[in-house]
């Protein structure tokens, strides 16, 4: 089973946009939260996910930082309320690209949805180095220290690396792998204004989601939240609204959860004791590479 944390995907724009994969055979809109700031928050919504309960409730490990400065300040700001935490890390994301190599995020210390799974790029279950590759260049981006073209290349082509990981693992039978991709998300923020070049990204996404369905019987897709674009009458182009979603193949059990809490359990209950398909027998491993373009 896969399990896309499609961060930023709105439930309303894959409708209006008819993207049939990325809203599977049933999907739905699902509650999501704010915590530390007034809209839902990637690292926070994801680890709760995850842990299936409010982060005020989940018991995290704070990363180990190399830099002597950085490891200093984890340690004197561990107790602060989390809302200076949070502003302190807002200072964090617009700091330089090196201070940020030694960044990452807390993660869960006890069992999760994913304990006993492949997982990639999660906030708050494995180091997320995509998503703060993806700050770095928004930030770089909006100051104008890179351009459209240098900003979007790595954006896409971790998108494609993401997929093909979630590829590799369907394909060789891996009962349950998640992975965090972020490409919507960041052309929500840039294209917030400009719906028609927005869609463009959300079709590719529904291409290549499509192309993982003809891997694997059961799939999930979850967002953290949605995105305020020109297309409707939203406030605030290029923040976070409050349309998160969630969808699912026919093959997975269950009905669809209605928050994001839930998401552990109803993760849980499905059979991931066994893979979808069978594993791949010489022939079709060749098959596979073939496909590739490998051999």
């Amino acid at each position: 089973m896969l399990v896309l944390a499609l961060d930023g995907t709105d439930l309303r724009l894959a409708e209006q946009w008819e993207c049939d994969n990325l809203l599977l055979d049933r999907h739905g809109q699902i509650d999501t939260f704010a915590y530390s700031r007034d809209q839902p928050w990637t690292p926070e919504v994801w680890t709760a996910v995850a842990a299936g309960e409010h982060p005020r409730d989940t018991q995290t490990v704070e990363p180990e930082w190399n830099h002597p400065v950085l490891r200093f300040a984890s340690n004197i700001t561990r107790n602060l309320p989390l809302s200076v935490r949070s502003r302190l890390g807002d200072l964090v994301e617009a700091a330089s690209v090196e201070s940020r190599e030694e960044m990452n995020f807390p993660t869960i210390s006890g069992e999760h949805a994913f304990t006993n799974a492949e997982v990639k790029g999660w906030p708050g279950v494995t180091p997320a180095n995509n998503l703060l590759q993806t700050w770095d260049l928004y930030r770089e981006l909006t100051s104008g220290t890179c351009s459209k073209s240098e900003h979007h290349a790595p954006i896409v082509a971790n998108h494609y690396e993401e997929i093909g990981w979630l590829r590799g693992h369907a394909c060789t039978g891996t009962p349950l792998a998640a992975c965090h991709l972020h490409l919507l998300d960041t052309m929500g923020h840039i294209y917030a204004d400009r719906p028609e070049s927005l869609k463009q990204y959300y079709l590719l996404a529904d291409e290549q989601v499509g192309s993982l369905r003809d891997e694997t019987d059961r799939m999930i897709i979850l967002s953290d939240h949605g995105m305020k674009t020109g297309l409707f009458d939203d406030d605030r182009l290029g923040s976070h609204s409050w349309r998160a979603m969630v969808s699912a193949t026919e093959d997975v059990e269950g009905t669809l959860p209605t928050s994001v809490f839930d998401v552990r359990e109803w993760i849980e209950s499905q059979d991931t004791t066994v893979s979808d398909r069978n594993e791949l027998s010489p022939d079709t491993d060749r098959e596979q590479l073939e496909a590739l373009g490998y051999i």
